[in-house]
Parts: structure tokens; sequence; C-alpha cells
């Protein structure tokens, strides 16, 4: 996501004619891309981003509904189809995680705390033990915004080291790869958190098949969603409040 530049207005009149032309073509370009842009790993829980902008959605995969770092989470499914569930934000954003597993231990919703592990968002989990792993589709989202999605994850039993390869993806061909290492029987890395920012698509794709080292792919622990205008957007509001403003002094 592209950052506007700070401007410094003077009051003028003239401002209308040539200065918001200027303004306009200053403007940052909003542009599709999706990449990662943070990869946690320790030994204590990730302090979770609440200050990107407007929460979509934060769902506790499996666990009860609690608050974390200012941010609200939700159980993971407001409907289950064997081992898809579906849900809706309060923004328009529907989005899908489909678990899916066919040999020993299969698809599994985590409902109670892994073994080892007292923390109700992150030892609480979601996993699929197979090599198809699993895939989170987010759909319906407006391409004038960004997005902002924090992965949790989490695993106390240090006798399940996790190195995964995930991918993110959007529906314009952006893709973007990464390792996930946690759990390993040194001790310190519990925890992880991936986070992506995904801007001027209208869908995202999170892959994490069951291949590396350790049980089934990834255990997710929680999925936070944010989204923010991109810079263009908030430049056109800023322009029409100006002309409000102006006609309002005349």
């Amino acid at each position: 996501m592209q950052t506007t530049p700070t401007m410094i207005v003077k009051p003028s009149r003239s401002l209308c004619g040539t200065g918001v032309l200027a303004l306009i073509l200053s403007a940052s370009v909003a542009q599709a891309t999706v990449s990662i842009t943070g990869n946690y790993v320790g030994a204590t829980a990730p302090i979770l981003n609440s200050t990107y902008g407007t929460l979509e959605f934060a769902l506790n995969m499996g666990g009860s509904p609690l608050t974390r770092d200012g941010i609200a989470f939700t159980t993971a499914g407001a409907s289950d189809v064997a081992s898809t569930r579906t849900f809706l934000s309060n923004g328009g954003v529907s989005s899908t995680i489909d678990v899916v597993g066919t040999t020993s231990g299969g698809a599994t919703w985590g409902t109670t705390p892994l073994d080892g592990g007292s923390d109700p968002l992150f030892y609480t989990v979601a996993y699929a033990n197979d090599s198809t792993g699993y895939t989170i589709d987010l759909t319906d989202l407006d391409a004038s915004k960004s997005y902002e999605l924090q992965f949790l994850f989490g695993d106390p039993r240090t006798a399940f080291p996790h190195s995964r390869t995930v991918t993110v993806s959007d529906n314009l061909g952006s893709t973007d790869t990464r390792t996930v290492s946690y759990g390993s029987t040194a001790a310190g890395d519990e925890f992880a958190m991936l986070t992506t920012v995904v801007s001027g698509s209208t869908s995202f794709k999170f892959t994490s098949p069951n291949t590396g080292t350790g049980v089934g792919a990834p255990l997710l622990s929680g999925l936070v969603v944010h989204s923010v205008p991109e810079p263009s957007a908030a430049l056109l509001g800023g322009l029409g409040l100006l002309g409000l403003l102006r006609r309002r002094r005349a």
C-alpha cells in the first residue's frame, strides 16, 4: 500500500484552480498488490495490530469469543458444511475457510486448547492432517480499499516443530510466498504471526499445504482482517470536503 505524502495547504481562494489540479496529479495511484509484510516468531504471543483501520472481522478458530489487544474475536463459523466454514463480515466481505482432511486425524477444528498450552486464542486451532492442507478464500473485497490480514499460529508442544511454506495471492495474479517456522524443540518459539496486505483487488487466497516438518498444515489459531481506503480514494474524499468548505465560505 502506498502512502500519500503529507501536504501543507495554505488557505487561498485560488486553490480551486491549479492547486486542486496539482493535488490530483500528485495523488498516489492505487495498484493491485498482495504481499507478506511481517513474519513474527517468538516465545510470547505477538501484539496484534488494532490500529490499521476498520475491523472487518476477527476469528478465533474453534475457540470462544474473546478480546485480545483491543480486538474482539468471534468464533470461526457462521455455518459449517463438512470441513468448510463460511462466514460473512459486517462489512460484506464473505470468506470461506476450507480445511480438508482425508487421512488419519482428518480435518480438525479445535475446541479445546492443545496439550501443554492454555492460551484460548493461540492454542485453539484448525489444521488438516494430509497433503492437501487448507485454503482461506476472501471474496467481495472492495478494490478501493487495502486490507491487512493477520494470521495467528501457536503450538506449545515442543515435540511437534512446524516449518511450512504458505502462499498468498489475489485475483489479479499477484503472489507472495513465505515459510512459517515455529514450535520446534528449542524453547521460545511457540507463537507465530504472518501479516499480509492486499490492495486494489476483489479477492484474496491463502494456501497452506501440508508439506514440510510437523503435524498437518500450520496450526491456524486465528485470523484478523482490517481495511482502510486506498490513498487515491481518501484524497478524492478530502477534495470533496474541501469543495464543501469553500462553498460555505463563499
